[in-house]
């Protein structure tokens, strides 16, 4: 089953007010995310990302921040290297399991996966519209259904086809990141997530249960930074429908990350396991 624009799509219940044990931001976290988002430490944070970023290349005439975002003072041009720099970073983050990884070698033997496959080539053939209104993805499912795969597929092309710099990170990469800067430079930290025209979250639920407070917090100054300053946030989520997703990582995130967005549901069964 595919769906889009919308995580109301993805089923009937999510037009229902959320369940009472839904996780939900406790004061706690409000507090927590007033911290890390505070005041000048954080312009300051932010305007250091976008001179990073730019020096690195990772900026194009076509992907710089918008004229809300602090002002980015150089800005390296477009061509073969810089294309060839972004692919690099990118297949370095994502490691070798995933370096080869292509819409055209996604095994297809299962009903829905080509109606997927097509649907991601759409929006690849549209990113210029969808890059420009801030049109994410989301691919939502059970483990083992290659999603990572998918979306790491997609990126790759968007790289070779438009030179776009696509930053990737999982979920425990992210809060353990989190960990180790809490209380300390949580600005500039978070501020990298903030700023690359692409960014991919790959897994960012645990294995069992909900996010913790700081990790909602982390989660939901990155991806509300993005979905105001429309850039796009890819994610994929261990989850069978829209309910389990409200109930473990927020609704308030979930409906960010949703927001006219492109919807894939990988309801197959794994890879990882041998078919009965």
């Amino acid at each position: 089953m595919i769906l889009k624009n919308g995580m109301n799509k993805m089923d009937m219940k999510s037009t229902l007010p959320a369940p009472a044990n839904a996780t939900r931001p406790t004061h706690r976290s409000f507090d927590q995310a007033d911290r890390l988002g505070e005041g000048d430490a954080l312009n300051r944070a932010m305007a250091q990302s976008t001179r990073k970023w730019a020096d690195a290349g990772m900026f194009g005439a076509d992907t710089e921040p918008e004229a809300e975002g602090p002002p980015v003072p150089s800005r390296s041009p477009q061509g073969p290297s810089n294309q060839n720099t972004r692919m690099d970073a990118f297949r370095k983050a994502v490691g070798s399991r995933y370096k080869h990884c292509s819409l055209d070698n996604f095994c297809c033997d299962h009903a829905g996966q080509r109606e997927v496959v097509e649907l991601l080539r759409g929006y690849i053939a549209a990113w210029e519209d969808h890059r420009r209104h801030g049109r994410g993805i989301m691919a939502i499912g059970g483990v083992g259904g290659g999603k990572d795969h998918l979306l790491v597929a997609t990126a790759r092309e968007i790289i070779q086809e438009h030179g776009v710099a696509v930053r990737w990170v999982s979920g425990p990469q992210l809060f353990s990141a989190a960990r180790v800067h809490m209380g300390r430079d949580e600005a500039g930290w978070l501020s990298d997530y903030f700023y690359p025209p692409v960014l991919i979250l790959s897994d960012p639920l645990p294995p069992l249960g909900g996010l913790t407070d700081h990790q909602a917090a982390t989660v939901q100054l990155i991806v509300d930074e993005r979905y105001r300053n429309r850039r796009p946030t890819w994610v994929t989520l261990n989850c069978k429908d829209s309910s389990e997703a409200d109930k473990r990582m927020g609704a308030s995130i979930v409906d960010r990350l949703t927001a006219d967005a492109l919807i894939v549901k990988c309801d197959w069964p794994s890879y990882r396991r041998p078919l009965d």
